[in-house]
């Protein structure tokens, strides 16, 4: 189990750090060897890629989200 250190991922209901959000929910689930290919397509953007690896992600990578977002909402 990683241990953070630093400030805890953003939330996904702040307008502002949306972006943000996306970008680290990615580098955080999603398999990557180069992080400056393997995440998103330099066309899309962090939000879209967020959207679309959802789509397809397991019910344990939304159950890891929901967990990030239970902390903001405490």
């Amino acid at each position: 189990l990683p241990n953070f250190i630093g400030q805890y991922f953003p939330s996904c209901e702040d307008p502002e750090q949306y972006s943000f959000y996306c970008a680290s929910m990615l580098l955080l689930l999603k398999p990557w060897h180069y992080i400056a290919t393997d995440l998103k397509r330099l066309s899309q953007t962090w939000e879209s890629m967020l959207q679309s690896f959802l789509t397809q992600a397991p019910p344990e990578v939304h159950h890891i989200i929901s967990g990030v977002q239970y902390f903001h909402q405490c």
